[in-house]
């Protein structure tokens, strides 16, 4: 319990950091931010952005009418306890960095829309984390990444060909996590196959900088 609420006392005060480093740095986009919107509505999963409707920065009641309801609806504190117990060091982790006060999950979309998203964080009424997973999706799913060739179920050789390297951090699961801190991405391989791709707000050079030594913390 103790390492509990000293990990949460330093993702809370890193979580402040981010929070001034986005008023600082709203108007602050990556290059994929001039992709106009019939990119957009097409199967493309923007870094710093999200994938059509499903966006960073959009209202609660956006998602919903676009979704529909959520499967579930979870708190911070459900969250961390969820995280933790399934072995996840939360240093380690964007989300909890960034910080976020309900999250919305939805397992059963596909037969409406077909976009392959599983969880919602948002944080004052906004999304401020999307994460999105080819698992549990119809094959559909697998049309849908960072371009036409780089979707998901290819191999790490393709997101080097989109994104480049990024940060690389192996789990204690064995996936392989890289990090793409100033595009606002993290993406996830599983058993050599492009699995999940988290987006979020791009980070600025400082708050990279403290959330790797977050990470180098907590080992």
């Amino acid at each position: 319990m103790k390492k509990i609420i000293v990990i949460l006392s330093v993702l809370t005060i890193t979580s402040f950091l981010y929070a001034e480093d986005v008023k600082n740095n709203d108007k602050t986009k990556n290059s994929s931010s001039s992709i106009n919107d019939e990119i957009k509505d097409q199967k493309i999963i923007i870094p710093g952005e999200g994938c059509g409707k499903i966006k960073i920065g959009a209202a609660t009641d956006e998602i919903t009418s676009f979704l529909g309801e959520p499967t579930s609806v979870s708190s911070y504190d459900d969250e961390v306890r969820g995280w933790s117990g399934m072995g996840y060091d939360l240093n380690k982790e964007p989300l909890f960095v960034i910080g976020f006060d309900k999250m919305y999950q939805y397992d059963n979309i596909a037969d409406r829309t077909s976009i392959p998203v599983w969880k919602i964080y948002f944080k004052e009424g906004r999304v401020i984390y999307i994460i999105f997973s080819s698992f549990g999706i119809v094959d559909e799913a697998v049309t849908y990444g960072l371009n036409n060739q780089c979707t998901f179920g290819k191999t790490d050789a393709e997101l080097y060909k989109a994104a480049g390297k990024g940060y690389y951090y192996k789990d204690a699961s064995g996936n392989e996590n890289y990090f793409y801190f100033k595009k606002g991405l993290l993406a996830i391989v599983i058993e050599k196959k492009l699995r999940v791709l988290q987006v979020f707000r791009p980070f600025s050079a400082d708050m990279e900088r403290s959330f790797l030594l977050n990470m180098k913390s907590g080992n």
